[in-house]
């Protein structure tokens, strides 16, 4: 069995977002040149029931080549999590995750005691950021001292997705750790289901997408609507993953005027934040950072400009007419920006409309995604037969 994926989350779970998306996307995309398998948990994050119709704690047939196995909360201590991994030998190990107590911790701590052999790749998904060190900063230096301390970082292979994510690698274990750069899967079939969208007359509809957290800084992205006189139509697509912070959201929307009507969906399943997201006219999100950004790519994939901050892998927008990507220090260009969309007539919604898929198109055009993760996880060598 040559590749063993390990992660919190997989599908059908759609609350995490990116990472859940991250594995989904690689394991179905290689599925056809090396047989996969997954390991992961039986519900969702924030659930506290197993996904319905399920099979937990077997190996079950998830799409041709891919293997996938939902663990229960009982089959997650250390010893089990060895007798399953134990199931794939020979497997290169898949991390997906720097805290990650049954996922990563527990592998790591079996290769330094030796129970467990082979290759190991890790992907920080983000995690290593500095926006996202900022919250729950004690306890996640501590463990990063201890990571250090124990040499894990030495016996591993990094994966980053970007040129900015391979730095915070190295800021974080140093220069000497081996990291290898692969640009993130994205659903690219979504690109045939694109289909022409008009601006409505009378309402600007802006769609939101990601979990309710101060990371994500959807306090001032609905703060710096204030502005508009015209009818604007905030549709957020999320977890409410932190309640003081939805409390905050929710705040800031009484005291927006009567043009800017803001609705909250929660978390939605990927087929249905889609639909939502192909009846919006733009995406929208000043994020503090964003490792990759599948819901930019989707946004972008189903022809909608984007209005988001500089914190992202997605740049040079404007130049493309495909959207904005802002400082959030600079707020005028901020509202700049959502001034321009929502005074945007149709005749020139559809150039950047036809700009945004453009942009995806050369992204795709341009990424050698297979080349570079047969080298991440099988170097010098080939793919295993998926058979």
């Amino acid at each position: 069995m040559p590749l063993l994926f390990l992660t919190d989350f997989y599908p059908p779970g759609f609350r995490s977002g990116g990472p859940a998306r991250s594995c989904y996307n690689l394991s179905v995309g290689l599925s056809s040149h090396t047989a996969v398998r997954v390991l992961t948990r039986d519900r969702d994050l924030g659930s506290p029931l197993p996904y319905p119709a399920i099979p937990t704690n077997t190996w079950t047939s998830f799409a041709p080549g891919v293997e996938v196995a939902y663990l229960s909360p009982a089959q997650q201590g250390f010893w089990s999590i060895i007798r399953w991994v134990k199931q794939s030998p020979g497997a290169v190990l898949y991390l997906n995750s720097m805290f990650s107590l049954p996922f990563t911790i527990y592998p790591l701590l079996a290769i330094k005691l030796g129970l467990i052999r082979g290759r190991v790749v890790l992907a920080p998904r983000g995690m290593l950021k500095a926006s996202a060190l900022q919250f729950k900063p004690f306890k996640k230096r501590i463990f990063l001292a201890l990571f250090k301390a124990l040499g894990w970082h030495r016996l591993i292979v990094f994966q980053a997705s970007s040129t900015a994510e391979a730095q915070d690698i190295s800021r974080v274990f140093g220069s000497s750790v081996q990291v290898v750069t692969c640009p993130p899967v994205p659903e690219i079939a979504l690109m045939s289901s694109r289909v022409v969208h008009h601006r409505s007359t009378g309402v600007t509809r802006f769609c939101i997408i990601g979990r309710i957290h101060p990371i994500k800084n959807m306090h001032e992205a609905l703060e710096l609507l204030a502005f508009a006189e015209s009818p604007v139509q905030v549709d957020v697509i999320g977890p409410f993953e932190d309640a003081a912070y939805y409390a905050r959201c929710q705040s800031i929307v009484r005291q927006l005027p009567a043009t800017v009507q803001v609705h909250f969906h929660g978390a939605l399943p990927i087929a249905e934040t889609h639909d939502l997201l192909r009846q919006t006219d733009f995406f929208y999100l000043l994020t503090q950072g964003e490792n990759f950004g599948h819901a930019i790519f989707e946004a972008l994939a189903l022809g909608k400009p984007v209005i988001i901050s500089d914190q992202t892998p997605w740049r040079q927008l404007s130049d493309n007419q495909a959207g904005w990507d802002l400082s959030l220090q600079n707020k005028a260009s901020i509202q700049q920006a959502l001034k321009h969309a929502i005074e945007m007539d149709d005749g020139e919604y559809q150039a950047w409309s036809e700009g945004a898929f453009a942009h995806v198109q050369a992204y795709v055009a341009e990424s050698d995604w297979l080349a570079a993760y047969r080298d991440l996880f099988f170097p010098g060598g080939e793919f295993a037969s998926a058979t």
